[in-house]
Formats: C-alpha cells, structure tokens, sequence
C-alpha cells in the first residue's frame, strides 16, 4: 500500500526554558503536595507520608493538617526528616505560596505534546498566509465580525474542521527525563507613561520546566500525497460541475463541491522539499518575531531587563548561523501564539483616554461587571512571563519557550527511544541517591539535634542542682547577708517554732551555728536560705529564714 504521507524526524533542545503545563487541579500546592523549605522544593509522597503518621499514631493530626494544607507544620511538630517523605525534591532558592506547576507527562514520564508543537507551527504558517497575500488577507480579515474574531481568523487561514489544512501535518509527541524548576515573573508596561514595571511579587510562580541543553526527538508527518489526492478529487469535481452545468443546463442535479482551501500552495509549496519548506517558514517567522521581542525591550528597559536583551540577541545569532528555532509553551505570549500578524511591532502605542472596545463572552454578548456595569477591552501592551534566578547577588532574566529543531534520521529516533528506558532509569537512580543521601543527612541532623538537647537538659539539669547545693562561705559577714544553713535540732528556749540551725559558714575551720524560727516539725538535714540578723565579733546571735534552698 502507497504511503501518503512523508516522515520528518525533528531533534527538539530547550535553548531557553520550556513549560507546557496541566490543569489547575494537578498543580503541586505548597503546604499539601509540597513542601517548601531551606532553599528546597520537596514533593511530597503521600503513601510514604500516611505510613510515617502510622507509625507515630498520628494519621488523625495528618488529616487535619491536610485539611488545613498543613503538612510542613505537621512535619515540623513530630521531626519527620523530608526526604524521607519524598518523591522529587528541586532547588527553589526564592520563597513563595504559589502552587508550582509540574511539567504535563503520560503514565509519569515527562512528554513534550505533539499539540504544543503543532500549535507553534501553526502559528508560523499563519504568519506566512498574512503576510505572503497581505492585501488579500487584510481585507479577508477586515470583513470578519468581532465577535470570537480569532476563530474566524484560522478557519480563513485554513479552512473548515473537516477539511483544516492542518489536518496534513501530524506531530507525534516527544518524551525527555530531566526537568528543574524555574521561577518566573511578569512583566508589565504602563501605556499612559511608556515604563516597563513588574507585577507584584505575589505572581511569582514556579514551573518545572524542560532545562536548557535538555532535548527529544520527534516524528512529523506530511501527508503531501494525500494532499495531491485530495486536490486532484477537488480538480475533478469541479470539472464535473462544469460539464453537468454546459450539458444540462436545465437540470436540477446538483453535484457537491469538494472543498480545500487555497492556502495549500503556501503551506505545501511543490517548488521545495517539505523538510527545507517547514524549517524555511518555521525559521523565517521565529526571527520576525524575535526583532520585535529585541525592539520591544530596547524601548522598555527596567533594571533586570540587559540580560532577558542579551539572550534575544544570542538567539537572533544561532538564527544567523543557520539554526532553525522555534518559541512554544507557556511564556511564549500573546503575539508568538496568534502568528504575530496583528500588529506591526510588539511595542504597542499610548492607550487614549476613550481607546476601549466592548468585551464580548465566546457567544459574542457583552460581558458586566458585577457591580453591572459594561466590561471594556483595551488595546494595552501585552505582559510578558520571563524566567529569573538569581546569579552572586544579581537576578538574571530570559524569555521562555525556545527550541532548536533539527533534522535527523529515523535511526536517531528510534535509538531515542530506546536510550529513554537508560537515561530515565540513570535520572531515577540519581534521584533515589540523592533522597537516600539527604534522609541519612536528615536523619544524621535530628540524631544531631537530639544528643544536643539531652545535653542542653543535662547542662540544666546540673546547673539547677549546683543551685541547689548549699555554698559555703567564710567569716567575718556582714549583718544582713544571706547564708546556706540547715536544721538540725529543735531549740525551744526562744519558743515553740524554734529551731537551730548549723550555717554553711566557717570561722577558723568550724561551722556556726544560730537559732531562727521556723513553724513546722522538725526536719532534720532540710536546706534553707537565711539572713543574719544579729552578729557579733565571734558568733552570730540571730537569723532569719528567706526561703527554702
């Protein structure tokens, strides 16, 4: 059987970081899924969790603390080392109560979708149909009605769902091992004044991320001779219309037209092969967009922003040496997914006071606020979403989303696949020593932090009973000076709750003594604080109980 489509084998490399992320529901939320602590990101396992509960006979104080999204200060109050609780853990040096957004996998393994891909081409070749007929296609465009515009905009591009020009190329997915976690930012530009600004840190959010250098490979189909056989049926067809129409110009058979949009010959062009056409355009539309991403950030220049400028124009670089690269992802922004058609630079213009147009819902109806008044689109400046760490004391910005493509042979595939069982089973034995190695480190630091609170409490326990033990002193004393005694007999000639007591204080080597009331029975050998109250040169005469020693 005749093959109808042509395989294209593509290398992918991040050559700036690459999320392509999950629903909301799946995000890792700190204090539930993970644990956010001492510069460390640990995701947490929670069968290792639940067992580490049972075994403390803690599972109803974990439920509540779930409940609460709670789980560092459970295991804070019961010193559950983390790594013993964890599944990944990713260095996270800057704080924050964002969820972080794990990397989208299928049946746990990370996956780069064919759809993200594809949607990125389709982006380029939109491009390219905008600006290969651009008259005809501003006033295609122009005709349309605002109301879910953007839909309208691909169905000219590319024609109805069933008959879709996009439905020609088909992009497998891409699986890779090695992921790591980017914290981002967003910035923003206030159009009234023409100054770049950053929203509020509370939109610092991190994204596990495909790392720079980290690459797969995938396969690309172009079905070109099924297109030649569906032109072909279109060709036909309409011969047939043509001849039913000259023959019996009275009859009332109607013969259905086989639709496909005229926009084949710019995405399928016959003149060139199909892997130089798509890197061509693929190429060609990455470095329009990348001069005005450049142009844009020369005109708004925050302090932060040199770096995210110098990583445009090293990519503009490889673009210049033949590379071919390509932006998708989350952080690819407004005009890279959209085929930046729409405006003729990414730098925007000062919003006037009146510049709003009515909001409209996807059925096309107004959209209010709550408090009913109308919603109001404005043309304002697109934000952008950058990826920053931060370098000896310096924050460093760049752009997110970019890939290099590359063409390879069908056994640099296969041999990918392959090698991903390898290089997944290294990654993982990595990680399990690395949790193996902080648990014994985790373990080492409470067995640590144990032996110096037993000898914390023995310290203190010594020095209370150094306190308690009665010191002895020398005299001469002045009146009025407090002294260790103790009783040892009872002395009624000065009264009933009279007792003496023998001083811990020596003259020529013999120990005091000195009568003191004191209510109670006689407690021979008890320890008391006492004041001398009368003294003379070789004795004292009398004392006064302060309190027991």
């Amino acid at each position: 059987m005749e093959n109808l489509h042509t395989s294209l084998y593509l290398k992918i490399t991040a050559l700036t970081p690459v999320h392509v992320g999950v629903e909301a529901e799946k995000h890792w939320k700190i204090g539930l899924d993970a644990v956010l602590e001492s510069g460390t990101l640990y995701v947490l396992d929670m069968e290792k969790l639940w067992n580490k509960a049972t075994q403390i006979g803690k599972e109803e104080t974990l439920l509540l603390k779930l409940s609460g999204a709670k789980v560092g200060q459970f295991v804070n109050d019961f010193h559950i080392p983390l790594a013993q609780i964890t599944s990944k853990m990713y260095p996270a040096p800057h704080v924050t109560s964002n969820p972080v957004r794990p990397f989208i996998r299928s049946q746990g393994r990370l996956m780069l979708p064919g759809s993200s891909l594809k949607g990125a081409i389709t982006s380029a070749f939109l491009h390219k149909i905008a600006n290969t007929q651009k008259e005809n296609w501003d006033r295609a465009i122009a005709g349309l009605e605002d109301k879910r515009k953007g839909d309208k905009v691909f169905k000219e591009a590319f024609g109805d769902i069933e008959n879709n020009l996009m439905r020609f190329i088909q992009v497998g997915d891409g699986y890779f091992v090695k992921s790591q976690l980017e914290n981002t930012r967003i910035q923003t530009v206030d159009t009234q004044k023409m100054q770049a600004g950053w929203k509020d840190n509370n939109f610092d959010t991190y994204l596990e991320s495909m790392p720079k250098r980290e690459s797969t490979v995938i396969r690309l189909n172009v079905a070109e001779k099924a297109l030649d056989m569906v032109l072909a049926a279109v060709l036909k067809r309409r011969k047939e219309i043509q001849t039913l129409k000259e023959s019996r110009p009275q009859s009332n058979r109607v013969l259905k037209e086989i639709k496909l949009n005229q926009n084949h010959t710019i995405l399928f062009d016959k003149t060139k092969k199909a892997p130089d056409h798509l890197l061509q355009t693929l190429g060609n539309y990455t470095k329009a967009h990348l001069q005005r991403e450049k142009a844009y950030f020369e005109k708004f220049k925050p302090n932060e922003v040199p770096t995210a400028l110098a990583e445009i124009n090293r990519l503009l670089s490889l673009i210049e040496s033949g590379k071919t690269i390509l932006r998708l992802g989350m952080g690819s922004g407004f005009h890279a997914m959209t085929g930046d058609w729409r405006y003729v630079d990414h730098v925007g213009r000062v919003i006037e006071k009146n510049d709003y147009t009515p909001s409209l819902d996807k059925f096309g109806k107004p959209r209010f606020k709550l408090n009913g008044k109308p919603m109001y689109d404005r043309k304002a400046q697109k934000t952008r979403k950058l990826a920053f760490s931060k370098t000896d004391g310096e924050l460093e910005y760049q752009p997110m989303g970019f890939v290099q493509l590359e063409l390879v042979e069908e056994k640099d595939y296969l041999a990918h696949l392959a090698d991903l069982d390898k290089k997944e089973a290294a990654v993982k034995a990595q990680a399990e020593t690395t949790l193996k190695e902080a648990a014994e480190n985790a373990a080492q630091q409470a067995e640590l932090l144990r032996l110096q609170k037993e000898a914390s409490a023995l310290a203190e326990q010594m020095r209370l009973e150094e306190l308690m033990k009665p010191k002895m002193q020398q005299w001469p004393i002045k009146q009025g000076s407090e002294v260790d005694a103790e009783v040892i007999a009872k002395f009624p000639s000065l009264g009933a709750h009279s007792k003496l007591f023998r001083l811990f204080l020596e003259k020529d080597g013999k120990r005091l003594e000195a009568p003191g009331r004191l209510p109670g029975e006689l407690e021979s050998g008890q320890l008391f604080v006492v004041r001398i109250q009368q003294s003379n040169k070789d004795k004292v005469l009398a004392i006064e109980v302060v309190k027991p020693k």
